[in-house]
């Protein structure tokens, strides 16, 4: 059974992205580095990085969402709460997923 790891997603992006192509994906925050590194390696560009947290109060992020091009320009990164301190979902997370979810 092969996996797909994030070494092959991104070096397959750099094959066959166009300039204005772009590459959205989720990992475990614990990746970072490691996808940072992939990233550069590949002459990649972050566009958008999103640290995704289970509550405000937690300091450590569960996933991150990232948006990447072969073409570079001014990179947002943000933070994003899953849960608010109370565990009632935070207003921006259901902003994001509500389409996705019936009772939002």
């Amino acid at each position: 059974c092969e996996t797909l790891n994030y070494d092959s997603l991104i070096a397959f992006a750099t094959k066959h992205l166009s300039d204005t192509g772009r590459l959205a994906f989720i990992a475990p925050a614990d990746k970072h580095d490691e996808i940072v590194n992939t990233i550069t390696m590949n002459k990649l560009h972050i566009l958008r990085q999103t640290d995704v947290y289970s509550k405000p109060s937690k300091d450590i992020a569960v996933r991150t969402m990232w948006e990447i091009s072969p073409v570079g320009q001014n990179s947002i990164y943000s933070s994003l709460y899953i849960h608010n301190d109370d565990n009632t979902y935070h207003n921006d997370y259901i902003s994001l997923t509500k389409d996705f979810y019936l009772n939002f």
